[in-house]
């Protein structure tokens, strides 16, 4: 699997809205992108990638978005942060709108975050980037918005304003080239490594399109304590199932984790066995295409 970062976003903007569903004033141009509420108004933000860099042809196995934490208002505090695909045409030089953007109504995904500035949090978005690429959705972009809208806090994300570079937010893309003969692929295998450091919370490996191949996850514990990890599956990219029972790796040992089935898309849960003991964990997925 080969990967390709796309960085800076063609757009980034936030919006500020009095109240959930009133008129929206749209602010560019700012190094950081402010979603939540404060003083009665909503703040929600919006990312839009250009993926003309990405040649006809390839096949789509994982992307994620990445983006670092520029302001917290309430540092410490467990906060969700949803991301939605934009459903509705806008124009950022308008900077006033009568009707709110339209999203989705359930979020492609959700992160939990209690840590202030420089933190990177990444969303999955496998099967929203591989809609965009095979033209079965719209590119309209990414909202990103505060779980409870309730909650008076602001917090931001370093935009494409930023003087630092680095945390741009970016998207990560994983694929494969495809052959030009009928039926046939490039690449037969597929080698994927993360290294993590596990939390009191679960948390997940990127999403791989894992359909066209026999695979297996191989855990490794190079850290000081205990993790565990399970497997799941799911055949939209959106419910998940449980593949194994829980997958229980000491300090110093791996394990492997094999599907009995296989469906479109696999991952990887993972947290700490005891809370407060954090540990290095090493994720290899590896696998190959039935009959090579």
């Amino acid at each position: 699997m080969r990967t390709i970062f796309i960085k800076p976003p063609q757009h980034n903007a936030f919006w500020i809205t009095k109240g959930i569903s009133g008129n929206c004033m749209v602010c560019q141009r700012k190094p950081i992108l402010l979603f939540g509420r404060q003083a009665g108004r909503v703040y929600r933000s919006l990312l839009q990638f250009d993926l003309s860099p990405l040649p006809q042809g390839l096949i789509i196995l994982s992307a994620r978005l990445a983006c670092y934490i520029g302001y917290d208002e309430c540092p410490g505090r467990i906060k969700t942060i949803d991301v939605y695909q934009i459903m509705s045409r806008y124009s950022l030089k308008r900077k006033l709108r009568r009707t709110p953007i339209l999203t989705n109504s359930q979020p492609i995904d959700s992160k939990q975050t209690a840590s202030g500035p420089a933190q990177v949090v990444c969303f999955d978005t496998t099967s929203l980037v591989q809609n965009w690429y095979s033209g079965a959705a719209v590119n309209l972009g990414i909202l990103i918005k505060a779980h409870d809208e309730t909650l008076n806090e602001l917090t931001g994300l370093v935009s494409s304003r930023h003087p630092d570079s680095q945390q741009w937010p970016y998207l990560e893309i994983g694929y494969q080239e495809a052959d030009a003969s009928p039926g046939k692929c490039a690449s037969s295998t597929l080698e994927l490594q993360n290294n993590v450091v596990s939390a009191d919370e679960w948390q997940q490996t990127p999403v791989v399109n894992i359909l066209r191949f026999n695979y297996s996850y191989i855990v490794v514990n190079t850290g000081a304590h205990g993790a565990i990890a399970v497997l799941q599956q799911s055949a939209d990219g959106r419910s998940w199932q449980d593949e194994s029972g829980i997958c229980r790796i000491a300090a110093g040992q791996s394990a492997a984790l094999i599907p009995g089935f296989i469906v479109k898309y696999a991952r990887l849960c993972y947290k700490s066995q005891f809370a407060g003991e954090a540990t290095a964990l090493t994720i290899y997925l590896q696998g190959r295409t039935s009959g090579r």
